[in-house]
């Protein structure tokens, strides 16, 4: 067979072929996303918690007068920053693993940050404003894995 007839033989112009993902992808709306991505995405959400839980530490004893009434940062950025990132983890995943990573992240963090260490350094006290953190940010990370947002991509794709 000549090099010409091949090529009258080939079409032009290939039509995509829907195919099955494979064991490593993930498929999410028609569109293959490869394991790589998201496990570039996975470690991202969890950095993105423990930069939430450092900025959150350190920001706890931060209490500033808004409208003659104190309002604590560090609980309002676990409360804010663990569902929003959390939700958007279960939503751009598409799975709820993706919405807890950054809980995960951020709970690592804190815990070391709350643990008092050999040179008596502690950074989250176990007073009520630590507590208040811990728990606020526990609560809030906890929120963002209910079955809603998983059912709200379904809804959407669809």
């Amino acid at each position: 067979m000549s090099r010409a007839s091949v090529e009258r033989e080939l079409p032009v112009r290939a039509e995509p072929v829907e195919t099955a993902p494979a064991g490593g992808e993930h498929s999410m709306g028609g569109r293959v996303r490869p394991a790589a991505l998201l496990a570039a995405t996975g470690v991202a959400l969890l950095v993105l918690g423990a930069v939430l839980g450092v900025l959150g530490a350190f920001l706890n004893d931060v209490v500033p007068r808004v409208l003659g009434i104190g309002l604590p940062v560090g609980p309002i950025l676990a409360a804010v920053g663990n569902l929003t990132a959390g939700l958007l983890g279960t939503l751009g995943t598409g799975s709820r693993l993706g919405g807890a990573l950054p809980g995960l992240g951020w709970f690592a963090v804190v815990a070391v940050l709350g643990s008092l260490r050999a040179e008596g350094d502690l950074i989250v006290p176990g007073d009520g404003r630590g507590v208040t953190f811990i728990v606020v940010g526990a609560l809030a990370a906890g929120l963002a894995l209910l079955p809603g947002a998983e059912k709200v991509r379904r809804r959407r794709l669809r």
